[in-house]
């Protein structure tokens, strides 16, 4: 006798406010997809009968949509467009449209830092020297971290008109990744791993991380721990974790698709999807954890005054190794004015 797939009933599965292609990759995995969209989105750009949009001015208007659909017309699982899923239990009648949705899963936004001084900018190259060159130096435009002599240097250039005082804390870990999960009915699947590279006021990335084989262990063990301790049930993550003594630290976790083109990082090395898979994964498939064939890092620039959680200017490079991707952004780097 042939054995056959058991056939689960296709997710019913509610988009708020999402772009165009997010729609086509949940349509393409077989899933019953309905939208809301807000007064500025075209609903003719949308691949879906009338019966499936629903037009909502926002505020009030879309919490009480989302509360009808998902009692009255049965919807499974619910994401907005950046991949943000809404919490158990809902939030109370009468919450704010950005209340609906979960962005922080991990609510305490800790550093890998030890104690802190404060600092005018002369004082800061004595203070960051005392603590091993290795050190977080904070302003009201952000924080900075600084590995070496030379990015100390470079700071105090670029911030010797400004009086200060500036924070500045011991950096406490070597090494810190950020971690790529998807989660659907509360299995959590970690899809990637990429290298934090902080340095110098710009940011960069590399996937994927390198890392001994226990600390990735460790590393997956430690988020998918974080994340059912949290009650998160459905939807990507990514998960800043520090390498800070003999354990993993958890530094923050938001609830998102991607920061900083992490996700674009993924694909490239591998021709994983990450929105893709979690659609393929909520219409019954398994995911299977990437293999990186290829490397690939991103140069993220942060422009003077820029929210430091804001999007900022992104380069990528690519290559056989970490070495080759990291080389090829130093020469396509293009620092602002």
């Amino acid at each position: 006798m042939t054995r056959t797939a058991e056939v689960f009933p296709p997710a019913r599965l509610l988009l708020v406010h999402p772009e165009p292609p997010l729609v086509r990759k949940a349509l393409r995995a077989g899933l019953d997809v309905r939208v809301l969209l807000d007064e500025a989105r075209r609903a003719e750009d949308y691949p879906l009968p009338e019966d499936r949009v629903t037009r909502v001015c926002g505020g009030p208007e879309t919490e009480e949509v989302v509360r009808r659909l998902v009692g009255e017309d049965r919807v499974t699982h619910v994401l907005d467009g950046e991949g943000r899923s809404l919490p158990e239990p809902l939030p109370g009648v009468g919450a704010a449209a950005d209340e609906l949705f979960r962005r922080e899963l991990f609510p305490n936004w800790r550093k890998a830092v030890g104690d802190r001084t404060f600092a005018t900018v002369d004082e800061v190259r004595k203070v960051v020297g005392d603590l091993g060159w290795r050190a977080v130096i904070h302003t009201d435009l952000g924080e900075v971290v600084v590995w070496s002599e030379d990015d100390v240097d470079g700071w105090v250039r670029l911030h010797g008109g400004r009086s200060g005082p500036f924070a500045v804390e011991r950096l406490a870990s070597d090494v810190e990744v950020v971690v790529s999960t998807l989660t659907v009915d509360g299995m959590h699947r970690v899809v990637g791993i990429t290298e934090r590279l902080p340095k110098a006021g710009v940011l960069s990335y590399a996937y994927p991380a390198s890392l001994a084989e226990l600390r990735t262990v460790q590393v997956r063990a430690t988020v998918t721990s974080m994340l059912d301790l949290v009650g998160h049930e459905f939807g990507p993550a990514l998960t800043r974790v520090a390498m800070t003594g003999p354990e993993p630290r958890v530094l923050r976790s938001r609830a998102c698709f991607s920061v900083d083109r992490i996700s674009d990082l993924i694909e490239v090395a591998t021709g994983f999807d990450v929105q893709t898979e979690l659609f393929r994964a909520l219409a019954g498939a398994l995911v299977q954890a990437p293999r990186p064939r290829w490397f690939a890092a991103a140069l993220v620039f942060r422009l003077p005054g820029s929210p430091v959680d804001g999007p900022g200017s992104c380069v990528l490079a690519e290559g056989v190794s970490p070495e080759v991707a990291l080389a090829r952004l130093d020469e396509e780097r293009v620092l602002p004015e």
